[in-house]
């Protein structure tokens, strides 16, 4: 009898010496995914790990990230003169499975960082080279991202000019999850520090960005449909070969599908 009282205790100790589930960051995830960051904020039914054989959950305060490759096709427009963008990014997302509370509908930390380089062909010619960097928090189905925007580009038609330039400024976004479906929109004015363009005539800074778009998420399929309306500074060729500012507007329109493998 006490060889047998003796055994459960020191079984007992050895169970409770057992280390807690881990806690921090995880390994971050490189999985094949071409989507929109927007669309990879993480909830609990999505990201979840399985419990432990503890039947416990992972912390509350664990974090998610992965990467993304995939490629940028849209058509876009200046003065009149139609063109194709055509490139690739690389795209950096993390995200909060849980608020520090442990809810699944308070505040969540999450963030994406995209690099997107492209070249464009047809009426409309040119290269862009743009950087934007969001982070903010979702709070249940509602997401708002700011952070800084840098783009560096030169576009080209055969009326008018947008010289090479590099603009800086913030950028806002904000999207709502309904259900697959997650509607978002974005907001980015911005001010050249390098290169010799225009100013926008009528406005205190040098360009200014508006987007919206939507993301339908059916895994392994995914569909995504976005449109930016664009104003900057240019200047319009003048048949005498001379140039005269002139502010332009220009039109993006995106159309993506892509598969998720995990």
């Amino acid at each position: 009898m006490f060889l047998l009282i003796l055994s459960s205790l020191l079984f007992s100790a050895r169970a409770d010496d057992a280390p807690p589930p881990e806690d921090g960051w995880l390994s971050l995830d490189v999985p094949a995914d071409f989507g929109s960051a927007l669309d990879a904020t993480g909830t609990i039914a999505d990201n979840e790990a399985d419990p432990d054989e503890t039947g416990l959950h992972p912390s509350p305060h664990l974090l998610r990230g992965r990467w993304g490759i995939r490629p940028v096709l849209a058509a876009t427009s200046l003065a009149n003169a139609w063109g194709m963008d055509i490139g690739g990014a690389l795209t950096h997302q993390w995200w909060s499975l849980y608020s520090p509370s442990g809810h699944e509908f308070a505040l969540r930390p999450a963030g994406q960082t995209e690099l997107r380089a492209s070249g464009l062909v047809g009426a409309e010619r040119g290269w862009s080279l743009r950087l934007d960097s969001t982070h903010g928090l979702w709070l249940g189905p509602l997401g708002l991202l700011v952070g800084p925007s840098l783009q560096a580009e030169r576009l080209r038609t055969d009326t008018v000019q947008a010289p090479a330039a590099l603009s800086v400024g913030p950028m806002l976004r904000t999207a709502i999850r309904l259900g697959p479906i997650t509607p978002w929109a974005s907001l980015s004015p911005a001010w050249t520090v390098a290169g010799d363009r225009p100013a926008l005539q009528k406005a205190p800074w040098d360009t200014a960005l508006l987007g919206a778009g939507l993301v339908l998420d059916r895994r392994p399929l995914g569909l995504r449909l976005s449109v930016e309306r664009r104003w900057l500074g240019t200047n319009r060729i003048a048949p005498a070969g001379t140039s005269v500012a002139a502010d332009q507007a220009t039109w993006r329109f995106g159309l993506g599908i892509y598969l998720r493998a995990l």
